[in-house]
């Protein structure tokens, strides 16, 4: 398989606390079939707090679609993932996840926040 898409996108998403940051988010696919790609997801996840912290984050795929009738444009989830990390106090780490997305897209947004028990 060749190379399909090439992006990189720098997204800074943290929880409301602060503590949890996701960063230099970047990704690369390859085309399976028509509408399937293979994509490896990169990003940094940060923990700024002075403790260990379980994260949960979540990738999400978005594809534009067309709102019929009325001629706007949307964004609507083509791919949604929950994974969980734990991570150290002040703790930076680089973070690979290989996933497959079944829709064409436009974008992939990478969040995280503290996980609550």
């Amino acid at each position: 398989m060749k190379p399909y898409l090439v992006l990189v996108i720098i997204l800074l998403t943290s929880c409301s606390d602060g503590s949890i940051s996701i960063s230099d988010t970047s990704w690369t696919c390859e085309k399976v079939s028509t509408l399937e790609k293979d994509c490896i997801v990169e990003f940094v996840l940060s923990n700024k707090s002075e403790v260990i912290t379980q994260v949960d984050y979540q990738i999400r795929a978005h594809k534009r679609v067309q709102l019929s009738g009325v001629g706007a444009v949307s964004n609507r989830v083509v791919f949604n993932k929950l994974f969980q990390q734990t991570i150290a106090p002040k703790e930076k780490k680089t973070i690979s996840k290989k996933v497959h997305i079944i829709d064409g897209f436009r974008q992939i947004v990478v969040s995280a926040w503290k996980h609550e028990n």
